[in-house]
């Protein structure tokens, strides 16, 4: 980092902490979210998928298509219940793939969605309150590509269930004091700085050494969500595993 370093200026040395993690913002973050970069262990059960389903749409619409009942475990050994959702979807493989996808992010961060939603829309966004997720688009979403876009969502989810921690003073004056940004669509507030944060954060739950790296990438940012995480959980958070 050089002996320098803190005696330049902001500009300079954002410039050198991204050198050092070889990351420069994008207008979105779009790193890959699987079961290799999270480290989540994945073990889950799709009840039967029924059909005629009837369900509504994120701006109240009726939707007509398919359903089915995802439960999440705590370890291999299904002994414990972690998470159920209800997926409603457009066909029997979206809500497969959804299911799938879903069991890559970590638990702390999706624990509070009880509902997923999918329809064909025009809008290709996915949507996100407290409990209920929206996947919007014209074409069916893989694994991959749900978990992706979907821990974003779960920052959204994360905030809205603990206070709308995103619109804080707290979270304000973290983005303050970090000196990078964490992509161009986080700029746009505060609410999805904090989404973005976090889909960041997911994608390298599986490596510790990059959660260093994303440490001294944004300090602050990443002490708000570890404390976050930890009120959430009972004093644990997911990202204990950086001192």
């Amino acid at each position: 980092m050089g002996s320098d370093y803190f005696e330049k200026s902001r500009e300079e040395q954002a410039a050198v902490l991204r050198e050092i993690f070889d990351y420069k913002p994008s207008n979105q973050i779009n790193r890959a979210v699987n079961k290799s970069t999270t480290g989540a262990h994945g073990t889950y059960e799709l009840g039967e998928i029924t059909g005629s389903a009837n369900y509504k749409g994120k701006d109240g619409e009726d939707l007509w298509g398919y359903m089915g009942v995802a439960t999440y475990y705590t370890d291999e050994t299904k002994t414990e219940v972690e998470q159920t959702v209800t997926i409603y979807g457009r066909s029997e493989n979206v809500i497969k793939n959804i299911a799938k996808g879903f069991s890559y992010i970590p638990y702390q961060y999706r624990k509070y969605i009880t509902n997923i939603r999918d329809s064909y829309n025009t809008a290709n966004q996915f949507n996100c309150g407290a409990k209920d997720m929206y996947v919007r688009t014209t074409y069916e979403v893989s694994p991959e590509a749900f978990a992706m876009t979907a821990s974003h969502e779960v920052g959204h989810s994360l905030s809205g269930s603990w206070g709308w921690v995103c619109r804080s003073s707290r979270y304000a004056n973290a983005i303050n004091s970090d000196i990078n940004k964490v992509s161009g669509y986080g700029s746009v507030n505060n609410t999805e700085d904090f989404a973005e944060f976090v889909q960041f954060a997911i994608s390298c739950s599986g490596d510790s050494e990059l959660l260093r790296e994303l440490k001294v990438m944004f300090p602050a940012r990443f002490n708000v969500l570890r404390d976050v995480l930890r009120e959430m959980n009972g004093g644990e958070s997911i990202l204990d595993v950086v001192e």
